[in-house]
């Protein structure tokens, strides 16, 4: 063997032994994403301050009156177990012209040691009579002298260590929230949800899965027009289309840990198939035709629990879910007001005698090939079966985009009785319907429902759509 080819070999060994034990780093970054999930406590008092438009870090005004900050990230996505490499939080400065607001201190970060942060709440102290972390971090910040500024001085120091601890905890799972609180001095004024929620603290995560047991989640059959994310049905495709168009919501759960399967919406359902999923959810792209009928007494046999997105599947002339066929769209942003605020659905939604405080959904989403604008949320506008429960309509405050009243989220036990007018007999239930509709309908013109689904959900619709999915799985 010449040496070369020696020489060549050795390389190539070392490479591989070198290689086989680089473990791959994932990043998440999830930002604070509700009003009650960044929060300030007076030390002095215990008063909490839930709406603050800023986040004084971590005194506030002259004389300085010292306070604790709290924030929440919901929906961490990090396995228990797995192995920090690096994490901070970043913020982006809020204001620099009032008196006190920018003064240079030290700050100390500690977690909340719990499995699965709550919200805060305006109970006094709710900040500090949380458990801690033993692990903490600690900086000092210089004076912020640039409004919106957002770079290496508005981060933490590395919170490796604190984030460990908490995802450590036996009881922690991927999608869990977790609650870190600032203390210190000196003064440094960040944007808080309320002032501007696309600004509102960032967690930044670096980590890898290591030897972490691997944990097969819930598999959940996503019903749609098209066969793959990267596979659009072929009208959509002819319309630009390079993805699915509800590929939105399909990534999410998978972040979540997830296990996604797509289904081809068909009048013919394999029901035997689909029974053996954890969750069936019926995505706004998907044919109606399917579910009348014939198909509707397959559908509806089914005995997986099931998540129905798509209005024109409710019809009394589809599933027979409601008794009627009005169906208009929304036509911009909509908040909804709720019937049971304790519902698993709304937890840790801020409301308002029953109103949300925050959008719900968008009305006018752009389709990604053209930019034209799509229709809103389509609305089966009729009285639903009586055997179900609505849960949220559409509030009044949003009259301007929506039919007041028109419902939203409802859900209908496995036993009821549906009837529908398309030739289909009495069926029941084979198993608990929970409707929840999301998804742009397609513009005017543009295909059919193939370029329907478009994801349309602010944050808060989206925390109730994985609560949503969470409640149908219990």
């Amino acid at each position: 063997m010449s040496q070369k080819l020696i020489f060549l070999t050795s390389f190539l060994l070392m490479l591989s032994l070198v290689f086989a034990n680089v473990a791959f780093c994932d990043v998440i970054e999830v930002r604070v994403a509700a009003g009650e999930d960044d929060s300030e406590e007076d030390v002095a008092t215990g008063a909490i301050d839930l709406t603050s438009s800023d986040l004084e870090i971590t005194e506030e005004g002259e004389p300085a009156l010292n306070q604790l900050v709290g924030m929440r990230f919901a929906n961490v996505a990090i396995p228990q177990g797995a192995t920090i490499t690096s994490a901070y939080v970043q913020f982006q400065v809020d204001e620099t012209d009032v008196p006190g607001d920018n003064r240079p201190g030290t700050k100390f970060l500690r977690g909340e040691a719990v499995d699965d942060a709550a919200s805060f709440t305006d109970a006094a102290f709710d900040i500090s009579s949380r458990p801690t972390t033993a692990a903490e971090a600690s900086w000092d910040w210089p004076e912020w002298l640039t409004e919106d500024e957002e770079g290496p001085d508005q981060q933490t120091s590395d919170i490796s260590a604190v984030i460990q601890e908490i995802v450590d905890r036996s009881g922690w799972a991927s999608g869990n929230a977790l609650v870190l609180i600032i203390t210190g001095s000196g003064e440094n004024a960040a944007e808080a949800y309320d002032g501007e929620p696309e600004a509102a603290a960032l967690l930044h995560v670096e980590f890898t899965a290591g030897d972490a047991p691997a944990v097969e989640g819930p598999t959940i059959a996503w019903v749609s027009y098209h066969a793959a994310d990267d596979e659009p049905h072929a009208d959509a495709a002819a319309v630009g289309f390079t993805q699915a168009p509800d590929i939105g919501y399909t990534d999410l759960l998978k972040a979540q840990g997830y296990n996604v399967v797509r289904v081809l919406t068909s009048q013919e359902p394999d029901v035997e198939f689909l029974n053996t999923m954890d969750l069936v959810i019926i995505s706004r792209t998907a044919s109606s035709g399917h579910y009348s009928g014939s198909g509707a007494s397959l559908w509806n046999s089914i005995t997986a629990p099931m998540i129905n997105l798509n209005g024109y599947t409710l019809r009394s002339s589809r599933l027979g879910f409601t008794d009627g066929t009005d169906m208009p769209d929304t036509t911009g942003d909509i908040r909804l007001t709720v019937t049971d605020p304790a519902h698993p659905i709304f937890a840790g939604i801020a409301l308002t005698d029953g109103t949300m405080d925050n959008l719900y959904a968008e009305g006018a989403v752009p389709l990604p090939t053209d930019g034209t604008i799509s229709r809103g949320i389509s609305i089966n506008n009729n009285n639903l079966d009586e055997e179900g429960t609505v849960l949220a309509t559409i509030a009044e405050v949003s009259a301007d985009t929506g039919p007041v009243g028109g419902l939203v989220i409802a859900e209908l036990p496995a036993g009821a009785t549906m009837q529908n007018s398309s030739g289909s007999p009495e069926d029941v239930l084979g198993g608990p319907r929970l409707v929840f509709l999301t998804g742009s309908r397609e513009p005017s013109g543009v295909t059919g429902g193939q370029a329907a689904a478009l994801y349309d959900l602010y944050p808060d619709g989206e925390q109730m759509f994985l609560n949503a999915v969470a409640y149908m799985l219990q």
